[in-house]
């Protein structure tokens, strides 16, 4: 009973939280009925207050989820309902704001959903133009960067969790959403006197209200379920936290998605076994 982590690890792995919790705290009695250290009793009574703020996270998550009703869609289905429509909008000829929104679903599905921030006051900047590398970028502004193989990567700077994040660049392996993107450059945003990455049909940057309005009305069209972008990202990480995602993981898409992740206490004790791999993001 000393080696803690040994005990939470068979506990946690074989047992669903409720359980896990009951098991800990008769644990804890029986220690204090026989006189065991103190220190000891207190590192048991720290794993089992994170495991009920896990529980009760849980509960929250569940009855956020069943609030939504009609507007929640299971992240999986949700990507292979973008992904099915993809041909479409890369083979058929489509209005400018019909394509671009679609993009903007694909920016919030095909990869872990951003803040909307981390796409407004983007510029678009050429490789081949580059006179310095991406981590050198001025941080006054969000990038992304159009590669000379037809992939894409962005420079994330100014956005919520900036200040602890720091820059953030990420480089799109999503076939999908690169093809989405070198269709939208060279056929819809190809002005070279424009630098806005999301533009409205004049040229002009879109809002971030702007493109709240094309997630909800966008998603309306398409899935028959208005979808915010706080939803697009509780979706998402209801189904990432499923995959039970090691620390490095979850530090990597809070990263990515600008939400900073810390380890909690629980975390410290158990260790992650036979972690999956999460996304090919």
């Amino acid at each position: 009973f000393k080696n803690v982590n040994k005990i939470v690890d068979l506990i946690t792995e074989n047992y669903n939280l409720n359980s896990a919790i009951q098991t800990i705290l008769g644990i804890i009695k029986y220690f204090d009925l026989n006189d065991f250290s103190s220190e000891l009793i207190e590192e048991y009574r720290e794993v089992l207050n994170e495991l009920v703020v896990e529980r009760n996270q849980e509960q929250n998550n569940q009855d956020f989820r069943n609030n939504e009703g009609e507007n929640w869609i299971d992240y999986p289905e949700l990507k292979d309902k973008i992904m099915d429509l993809v041909p479409k909008y890369l083979g058929d000829k489509i209005a400018f704001s019909k394509y671009r929104n679609f993009l903007i679903m694909a920016l919030f599905t095909l990869i872990p959903p951003a803040r909307i921030s981390h796409y407004s006051d983007m510029e678009k900047r050429f490789k081949k133009n580059l006179k310095v590398k991406p981590q050198s970028l001025p941080s006054r502004k969000n990038y992304v960067i159009i590669n000379e193989d037809g992939t894409h990567t962005f420079v994330f700077n100014k956005y919520k969790t900036s200040k602890t994040s720091g820059k953030v660049i990420h480089e799109i392996k999503n076939e999908d959403l690169n093809k989405l993107l070198d269709k939208y450059f060279n056929d819809y945003n190809n002005n070279p006197k424009n630098k806005n990455f999301l533009i409205n049909v004049n040229g002009s940057e879109m809002s971030q209200e702007n493109i709240t309005n094309s997630q909800r009305s966008t998603s309306k069209k398409l899935l028959g379920k208005s979808i915010s972008n706080n939803l697009f990202r509780h979706i998402f990480l209801t189904y990432f936290s499923e995959l039970n995602p090691s620390i490095e993981e979850k530090i990597r898409v809070g990263d990515l998605i600008g939400q900073k992740y810390k380890a909690n206490q629980m975390e410290k004790y158990v260790r992650k076994k036979n972690s999956k791999k999460v996304l090919d993001i």
